[in-house]
């Protein structure tokens, strides 16, 4: 089993970068980006939990070009059994539960 994280090539037309390149293939390469902050956390609970038991891996993945248009390409793929696919959640987070989902063995 596996799960996709997928990551903008740009940043989206409502941030002040709007269209700039974020470079995240290569920041997560070098392990510049460590994790990614996702809304639901009870869907990536389970998913993250249901890859562990089957030893699947996340697959950090981006767009080719144009999100939800074209194609994905992938940038790593980082298995389950390592420590980097924790997840973590704010605490104290009262209206906005949050997942942090981490790619390297780093922590705050």
């Amino acid at each position: 089993m596996k799960a996709a994280i997928l990551l903008s090539k740009t940043f989206f037309k409502n941030h002040y970068r709007a269209c700039d390149q974020t470079d995240f293939a290569q920041k997560v390469l070098s392990c510049y980006k460590i994790h990614t902050i996702r809304k639901n956390y009870y869907y990536w609970k389970d998913k993250i939990d249901r890859i562990k038991e089957q030893v699947g891996f996340i697959s950090i993945r981006q767009w080719a070009d144009m999100p939800y248009k074209s194609k994905q390409d992938t940038i790593i793929d980082i298995p389950a059994e390592k420590k980097s696919t924790e997840l973590t959640t704010d605490s104290n987070a009262t209206i906005l539960e949050f997942s942090i989902i981490h790619f390297t063995p780093f922590r705050y």
